[in-house]
């Protein structure tokens, strides 16, 4: 081959090097154009996701707050229903007490027999108490 030829396959080859390359390079620009604008809507949607978490932690927080409040409603509403109970309690246990005749009003037989009644609710109340402590406290599985 002479040096024509060989010049013409070189030039031909440089050329298709230079297309080529030209045809790489539109493709990157499409690339780098499609990856610019897949940027631009993924910071988009970060910003609405970023605000839509905002608004989120914005609404637990009330509602946490409301919650607070209702509990420490509930927490006073029981307390004073528990002291309307103990009063009601103490009004029903001084009536029946009251309502009760009472044993020395009531002219017992006598001395000793009265003595026997004392010393018998005596050992009835302290065997009451020795059972409840060998018993000890319920367990809160009954």
């Amino acid at each position: 081959m002479s040096n024509h030829v060989d010049l013409t396959i070189i030039a031909i080859a440089v050329a298709v090097m230079a297309m080529t390359a030209v045809v790489i390079i539109v493709l990157l620009a499409r690339v780098l154009l499609h990856l610019m604008q897949l940027e631009k809507i993924l910071r988009e949607e970060v910003r609405t996701l970023s605000t839509d978490v905002r608004d989120v932690l914005h609404n637990v927080k009330r509602a946490s707050e409301h919650l607070s409040q209702s509990m420490g409603q509930i927490t006073r509403t029981a307390s004073w229903l528990t002291r309307a109970v103990g009063l009601l309690v103490g009004f029903a246990r001084a009536k029946r007490l009251s309502e009760r005749p009472s044993p020395l009003a009531v002219p017992g037989p006598s001395w000793w027999m009265t003595g026997l009644r004392w010393l018998w609710g005596a050992y009835r109340q302290r065997r009451s108490q020795r059972a409840l402590t060998k018993s000890g406290p319920p367990s809160p599985m009954e």
